[in-house]
């Protein structure tokens, strides 16, 4: 099963995989305005393909408005009757359950507004009920065996694991079942703990939620897995405390030694930071921290459109 799971993880890692998704399209119709309606803007995910939506529509002419529904039923409800209100071309729905909106979704449907989903549904490709005019998502079971995969073959069959999810969420829900049901094929990786935390609360709970862990499981637990990387975000200071670094996720390159601190930049967005190797136009590291004086070591977070070169670093 490691050996298996060792190959699987290679594959899935590799920078550089065939693309075998279309190389042409349609002509983009002139003009339009569409909607994208955020579950939250604070996931970073549904944030992401947010801002993919605005750049693509930019691309050819048109209008792409954003609304945040700030992670609960009731603004999300409420943003997408924003949404409908502006009569737009189109309505995307980001990473919340169509579902829970029925109404509306009616309403948009009666319209002749199409819908498109973001990880809206678990499966990709349209929908009946709801009618969707497509759900743009990775496989879920796919993501969960590789994810699994993952600790198998980095803990070389022998990992205690903390599974985090939001039950709110039917997706995350699911596919944090997935992920306790391929962590228990392998009889030497225990499942410690599901740990249901809502996303809109992952900031604040997450501190707290790791220290309580830490003092529950102790040795144990020796990796986690989630459904979002939004909960990893706070954890860095509670898993210190405890003597734990939280860094097992190998993000270096096998060439990193061979770069030279010359074509690295620190890039930030919203306190997170990245290494971005210039002279590849590739990112090298997710998870380094800068110092005031410019050096980078393993640690720091994601991160807001400003750049500055660095004069050394530590890979």
């Amino acid at each position: 099963m490691v050996s298996a799971a060792t190959t699987a993880v290679a594959a899935a890692t590799d920078p550089k995989p065939a693309w075998a998704g279309p190389t042409t399209g349609p002509k983009a119709a002139a003009a339009k305005q569409i909607v994208y309606v955020a579950q939250t803007l604070t996931n970073p995910g549904v944030a992401g393909a947010a801002k993919g939506v605005q750049d693509a529509a930019k691309a050819i002419g048109w209008d792409a408005r954003v609304i945040d529904g700030q992670g609960d039923a009731a603004g999300i409800q409420a943003a997408f009757g924003q949404a409908l209100a502006l009569k737009p071309a189109g309505i995307v729905v980001g990473g919340f359950d169509p579902n829970s909106i029925k109404a509306e979704i009616t309403q948009a449907n009666a319209a002749n507004i199409p819908i498109i989903g973001w990880h809206a549904l678990s499966d990709p490709g349209p929908s009946t009920d709801p009618k969707l005019f497509s759900n743009v998502t990775t496989p879920v079971a796919d993501v969960a065996k590789i994810s699994v995969q993952w600790i198998i073959a980095k803990s070389n069959g022998a990992a205690g694991v903390v599974v985090f999810t939001d039950n709110s969420i039917p997706f995350a829900a699911g596919k944090a079942t997935m992920l306790e049901t391929a962590l228990k094929t392998c009889s030497t990786v225990k499942v410690l703990q599901i740990e249901n935390i809502p996303i809109p609360d992952a900031g604040t709970r997450t501190p707290q939620e790791f220290s309580s862990l830490v003092s529950k499981l102790g040795a144990d637990w020796t990796y986690s897995v989630a459904i979002n990387d939004l909960y990893f975000d706070n954890a860095g200071t509670p898993l210190r405390a405890a003597g734990k670094d939280g860094a097992g996720a190998d993000y270096r390159p096998p060439n990193a030694s061979l770069m030279t601190c010359s074509t690295l930049k620190v890039v930030a967005n919203r306190g997170a930071f990245k290494l971005w190797n210039e002279s590849s136009s590739r990112t090298v590291l997710i998870g380094a921290s800068a110092t005031s004086s410019g050096r980078c070591t393993r640690g720091a977070r994601f991160g807001d459109q400003r750049a500055s070169p660095i004069r050394a670093c530590s890979l």
